[in-house]
């Protein structure tokens, strides 16, 4: 994976692998203040959201982390 610099403005890290990358190139899920969990596939839902990188690895560890739910 290719990490960016940290102090580009539009980079986020994945909340598994730790590695920064553009913001485009993350998954966003949110969090609702009722609590459901979702995909914002737009990045515009409001709610506390937690990035995770596109690779498969990264998100069945997310899952079985439950690093989602916590972010």
């Amino acid at each position: 994976m290719f990490d960016i610099a940290r102090n580009e403005k539009n980079t986020r890290m994945c909340c598994v692998c730790r590695n920064h990358f553009n913001k485009n190139e993350l998954l966003r899920t949110v969090r609702s203040q009722t609590g459901d969990i979702s995909v914002d596939f737009n990045n515009k839902l409001e709610g506390r959201g937690v990035y995770i990188c596109k690779n498969k690895l990264c998100i069945e560890t997310a899952v079985k982390r439950k690093s989602i739910s916590r972010g």
